[in-house]
């Protein structure tokens, strides 16, 4: 069956809808191939979870569908501009290919669309190194929720996800390089793991930014563990050009790299259980939530932003 089978056309667009939790194993997740896989066949629909839940997905790659552009490995290989994914949670993922391919995602590898209120859970994603050359890696761009974006992505959320990364790479708990916004989005008790010293740029939102146009972050919480904080920044590795506003973290800093940077940072630092989670004197949720009724609701009329709240002795989270 394809995804047509699956669609409906309300005003013209055309939306697919996930109808239930779907549970696969390694064997069955050979048997789906990346949805949209190159940008003259990217993903241009609707694609609308539901809230529902895939678990178990074991992403393919070319050794065993080998019809398929292996630039882009994710359950969606390309999202257009047009294209939008939103209300899906994917748990228990694992994508640690040994192909060529040079960006490695969970839910997507390159989105220039619009990714809404996705979750990624208990997922594993690893940069590979060319199995004939141990100083060569394959991977490039790394992320779970996507690894290349110059779209959007808002209201998404990785948590408990085990990240592990070799040199010359890009890689993100939210995107692993990126343009575009990320607003208002959770990256919560993930697991940075360095296995050579060679590692470029991580990010417990994004590795690195692009020259140009520019990368907003806006309204982000980032909880880290980090076995070694070398080449590693809580909010994004390579800041080259954009705005870092009301991104707090654990530990850390907001950026790695040592250059010049074209990117400001406001309301960005790190805050902690204990200090209560204020900046400025004031709750960092406060933050999030003045930003959300006013220059969020001004520049993205479209958008419902999820609200935020810090349970009893727990941690900045979505109040859903």
């Amino acid at each position: 069956r394809t995804l047509e089978d699956f669609y409906n056309v309300i005003d013209g667009d055309t939306i697919i809808f996930l109808e239930e939790d779907l549970t696969l194993t390694a064997d069955s997740s050979k048997l789906i191939l990346p949805i949209g896989y190159h940008n003259t066949h990217g993903f241009r629909h609707t694609f609308d979870g539901q809230g529902h839940t895939i678990s178990g997905l074991v992403v393919p790659d070319k050794n065993t569908n080998s019809n398929v552009d292996n630039a882009y490995s994710g359950l969606f290989g390309y999202i257009t501009k047009d294209g939008i994914v939103r209300n899906l949670t994917i748990e228990g993922a694992e994508n640690t290919s040994n192909a060529t391919a040079s960006a490695v995602g969970v839910l997507a590898a390159q989105n220039k669309g619009l990714i809404l209120d996705c979750k990624i859970l208990s997922s594993t994603l690893k940069a590979v190194k060319n199995p004939k050359d141990s100083k060569e890696v394959y991977t490039e761009k790394i992320g779970f929720i996507c690894a290349l974006s110059s779209g959007k992505i808002i209201n998404c959320h990785v948590q408990d996800c085990n990240l592990t990364t070799e040199q010359n790479c890009q890689s993100g708990f939210i995107v692993g390089y990126a343009k575009g916004k990320i607003l208002n989005c959770l990256s919560f008790n993930n697991t940075y793991i360095k296995s050579r010293v060679e590692a470029s740029y991580t990010g417990g939102i994004a590795g690195a930014s692009y020259s140009s146009p520019s990368l907003s972050i806006v309204n982000c919480y980032i909880y880290t563990i980090a076995e070694d904080l070398s080449h590693f920044a809580s909010v994004i590795g390579l800041p080259r050009k954009g705005l870092v506003r009301n991104a707090f973290y654990n530990t850390g800093s907001a950026y790695y790299y040592t250059g010049t940077t074209n990117t400001e940072f406001i309301n960005t630092d790190k805050v902690t259980k204990s200090g209560g989670f204020i900046y400025n004197d004031t709750l960092i949720t406060d933050h999030f939530h003045n930003w959300i009724d006013t220059k969020g609701k001004a520049n993205y009329p479209d958008i419902v932003f999820k609200r935020w709240t810090i349970p009893e002795g727990g941690y900045p989270k979505f109040d859903e």
